[in-house]
């Protein structure tokens, strides 16, 4: 099991998304899962809504920066419709091949999938369906309001899908240790294609592998 850190490694919510953040997880091995958004023409690295004044670090600087290590996975979540041009760009201007990008509206979606984009369809307690999974790259596998996923569906999703991507209950504001316990002791955790999403990730690792 792969584990990547949710916005960055940071020690203070304020510091997600933030350079510190991406840098200090990129320093210590791990990949990432972030957000994208466009802001009077350029991509930037923001979940909420982007201002000028925020000065949010661009998609560019944020490629440039996880290029310079050595390349861990990259899960970009799609805040907004029409970026695919201007993303593939920089990822091949970057030569960045380990990402996924997630959680695009259905219409945005078959643009991806129509450019030959990387990305990962979604299963959650609202989405059930699994669209265009012939053509993504695995599934995001999440809990928005109360832990449904049991450790066989785990299992068989990690035997059909390229590639798994959980969130960590405390993404969700939730108790997370049970999860984590419950994932270990199933053996979730010695599945080279699973993919461990966590507001904790060297916590995560001394977790499973100390």
């Amino acid at each position: 099991m792969e584990i990547i850190s949710h916005r960055g490694l940071w020690s203070n919510p304020l510091q997600k998304n933030s350079v510190m953040a991406f840098k200090r997880s990129f320093e210590l091995g791990y990949g990432t899962e972030t957000d994208i958004r466009d802001l009077d023409g350029t991509i930037v690295m923001s979940h909420d809504m982007p201002t000028t004044s925020a000065r949010p670090m661009t998609l560019d600087a944020f490629l440039a920066l996880y290029s310079s290590y050595e390349p861990k996975t990259l899960a970009l979540n799609v805040k907004a419709d029409g970026l695919q041009e201007v993303v593939r760009s920089l990822l091949n201007k970057h030569k960045i091949e380990n990402y996924v990008l997630f959680d695009m509206s259905v219409p945005d979606m078959v643009r991806t999938a129509d450019q030959g984009l990387k990305f990962v369809t979604r299963l959650s307690e609202y989405e059930t369906d699994l669209p265009f999974s012939n053509q993504s790259s695995g599934v995001w596998v999440d809990e928005f309001s109360e832990e449904w996923v049991s450790s066989e569906v785990l299992l068989q999703l990690s035997t059909t899908q390229q590639r798994v991507f959980i969130v960590s209950p405390e993404l969700h504001k939730r108790e997370h240790i049970s999860r984590w316990n419950s994932m270990k002791s199933d053996g979730i955790h010695r599945r080279e294609n699973i993919v461990l999403c966590t507001d904790y990730p060297e916590e995560a690792n001394r977790f499973y592998y100390d």
